[in-house]
């Protein structure tokens, strides 16, 4: 139970420290939304920028309970050790993005396009670790890519995200070389970032479950009457 806490005291913390410091800005309107030269091109209260922290917080309630709900489910507590750093990481990256944003929005550092670059490492090395939990995730019905082929057939299950692993290291490594290379190609940022996210994102999901589909279909009719069907 304590190790369920510990995201949830973060964001909690994380909320109360935002709060602080939005309450010390003397001005109400900031910078919401930049345009692609990363000029601000709508404005609104500063008291917007608490969204962050309000989705930290709600990703750790969801995760206690996502976890209270399958404690009693054989192939989930097989999976919470793999489970448990990935989405206590994402919790992490948002804590980080949610400050980047803040700080740039208020004017404490420069809203331009260099901070792209840090993002992009964040969410690579984000994607590159979840991407090495996933080939070792039992079949379930909640975590994972959950689509006919993989939660029909245990074996199917196997392949597809132990492929999805490899491609999407492979992707996450990608976004931070990205990253590297946008504190030093000015301008380029913005397409680095699109191009390297949507690169990763089919590494990692698309092309995984295309290939399931396709073992699916090489099935005979004997394995498709034997399928094994996640646990719910």
């Amino acid at each position: 139970m304590k190790k369920l806490l510990i995201p949830l005291v973060l964001s909690i913390l994380n909320a109360i420290g935002a709060a602080v410091y939005l309450f010390s800005i003397p001005n109400d309107a900031i910078p919401t939304h930049y345009d692609l030269a990363m000029n601000p091109d709508q404005y609104g209260s500063k008291w917007t920028m608490m969204l962050f922290p309000a989705i930290c917080v709600l990703l750790s309630i969801l995760f206690i309970v996502y976890r209270k709900l399958t404690a009693n489910k054989e192939n989930h507590k097989k999976n919470a050790k793999y489970e448990d750093p990935f989405i206590i990481t994402i919790i992490i990256v948002f804590i980080i993005f949610g400050w980047f944003m803040t700080l740039a929005a208020t004017g404490t550092i420069s809203p331009n396009r260099t901070w792209l670059s840090p993002l992009m490492i964040a969410l690579g090395i984000l994607i590159a670790i979840g991407s090495n939990y996933f080939g070792k995730l039992k079949q379930n019905p909640n975590f994972g890519i959950k689509i006919r082929a993989t939660l029909k057939n245990e074996h199917i299950w196997k392949k597809t995200h132990r492929l999805s692993g490899v491609l999407g290291v492979i992707g996450g490594g990608v976004m931070v070389v990205c990253g590297i290379l946008g504190f030093f190609l000015d301008g380029a940022q913005i397409i680095l970032f699109s191009s390297s996210l949507i690169f990763a994102l089919v590494l990692f999901g698309i092309i995984p479950s295309i290939y399931a589909e396709v073992l699916y279909s090489k099935l005979g009719s004997d394995e498709k009457n034997n399928e094994i069907t996640a646990e719910n």
